[in-house]
């Protein structure tokens, strides 16, 4: 978790190219009024990869 999307997004494709299939995103978060409980906003960016192929990024989570 981090206040930065550029730094989120650089992890979750750094990690999506270890791995030959996998998908991710980065959603925004706050922290809820009423308890230790997360709301969660839209999704900043998504990806997928499949079979070792090239990196697909999205924008909606699929």
């Amino acid at each position: 978790m981090t206040d930065d999307a550029d730094q989120a997004e650089k992890a979750m494709l750094e990690a999506l190219e270890g791995f030959p299939q996998g998908r991710g995103r980065v959603q925004r978060v706050r922290l809820s009024a009423f308890g230790n409980a997360y709301e969660y906003g839209e999704t900043v960016i998504a990806a997928h990869r499949e079979d070792g192929g090239p990196i697909t990024i999205t924008h909606e989570w699929w």
